[in-house]
């Protein structure tokens, strides 16, 4: 079921009403009231307040933290997404830039850092840099092979962007090649055949057209998401339907309102993971936070309790699994951190749930789906 969160305008107004209160509106409770505030104008998509926000805020940061510090970085990211939804897209571009030069230089192999190379990427192509793009996503994948693999998550999603650039500059072969290779360890079916539709895809754009476009019709109907029928789309255009294809361009725009508000940003916003993003961030923010989080949790005396909104959700004695709560549903469901003490390999995306032992998150099955460190993902 979808989670809920309280109305957003009334958290915000609750937000600024406290740090009207605060002593110093740059001491660190302050600064991470501020960084939610920022949050949710982002997530409502306010866009001039977001950009006006997180300026105050990132200045603030460099005077408390210095520019190396994550919450700065996140600051400045925040800003360059603000400033490329209102259509500043040079000046987000420069912004980003420095940014993840900053990320790549003090911890290269962070999920933070990694997700920050995945959106200045997509600002690259919406910029119409695509060498530029091609570059930061080939860094991106090296260190993702590096760190977790050539099939974890941050992986296939750096592959599949360099799969849409290479598209882009009609490089179909390289594009083709790469994009076989995420079809080899699917998690699920979805994932399986949404490569598959790309593949066809790239057929069209090199000539089949008229070949493929039954395979794709065959992807769309059996999903009817707006991936798989975007795809099919693009197809029919190039097949020699361009009544059938601009209806279905109109069907895809009609569920995804928001890309009309942002203009020459859909792409972007459209295609990014915020939930995943936040996930990334927010942990990179608050590493030390969640390192104590642990050590407490550890020291626990037989018979004492977590502190609210921290459980342990699963039923191995041997490798507890803690999560700290960061959204409810209601009446049930959650997401949001879980530290594992051992491999997280059985409760990911896919794999069979195992009714005498899976991850509880208040009353339904959550799985792992990012890997931020030191033990810790998100889940949902």
């Amino acid at each position: 079921m979808a989670l809920f969160r309280a109305n957003p305008a009334a958290e915000i107004a609750k937000l600024r009403k406290k740090l009207a209160k605060a002593a110093d509106p740059e001491s660190p409770e302050s600064l991470a009231m501020r960084h939610r505030i920022g949050i949710l104008l982002v997530e409502t998509g306010d866009w001039p307040a977001a950009e006006e926000h997180y300026t105050e805020l990132a200045d603030a940061q460099v005077r408390v933290a210095g520019d190396q510090h994550p919450g700065t970085l996140g600051a400045w990211l925040n800003l360059a997404m603000a400033k490329a939804a209102l259509g500043q897209i040079e000046d987000a571009v420069h912004l980003m830039e420095s940014t993840v030069d900053i990320y790549e230089a003090v911890s290269p192999d962070d999920p933070a850092t990694m997700q920050a190379q995945l959106v200045l990427s997509e600002m690259y192509s919406v910029s119409g840099e695509y060498d530029e793009a091609l570059d930061v996503l080939s860094r991106h994948l090296n260190a993702c092979v590096d760190k977790f693999g050539e099939y974890h998550e941050l992986t296939i999603a750096g592959a599949r962007r360099k799969v849409s650039v290479l598209r882009t500059l009609g490089r179909y072969d390289e594009a083709g090649s790469l994009n076989s290779g995420l079809s080899r360890k699917p998690r699920d079916d979805y994932e399986r055949d949404s490569a598959r539709a790309v593949g066809l895809l790239i057929r069209a754009e090199g000539g089949e057209a008229k070949t493929v476009q039954y395979k794709v019709r065959e992807l769309a109907e059996q999903y009817r998401t707006p991936e798989f029928i975007e795809v099919l789309a693009a197809v029919l255009l190039r097949a020699g339907e361009p009544a059938e294809a601009a209806e279905l361009y109109r069907a895809v725009l009609s569920a995804q309102p928001a890309a009309q508000q942002w203009g020459p940003c859909a792409v972007l916003m459209a295609s990014t993971n915020w939930v995943h993003f936040y996930a990334a961030s927010w942990y990179s923010m608050h590493r030390a936070d969640y390192a104590d989080v642990l050590r407490s949790l550890n020291e626990l005396k037989k018979g004492e309790k977590p502190p609210p909104a921290i459980s342990r959700i699963n039923n191995d004695p041997d490798r507890p699994v803690w999560f700290v709560r960061a959204w409810a549903g209601i009446p049930d469901c959650a997401a949001g951190f879980a530290h594992f003490s051992g491999s997280p390999e059985k409760y990911l995306p896919g794999r069979p749930v195992d009714q005498y032992d899976y991850l509880d998150g208040l009353g339904c099955a959550v799985r792992p789906t990012v890997e931020l460190g030191d033990g810790w993902w998100w889940v949902e």
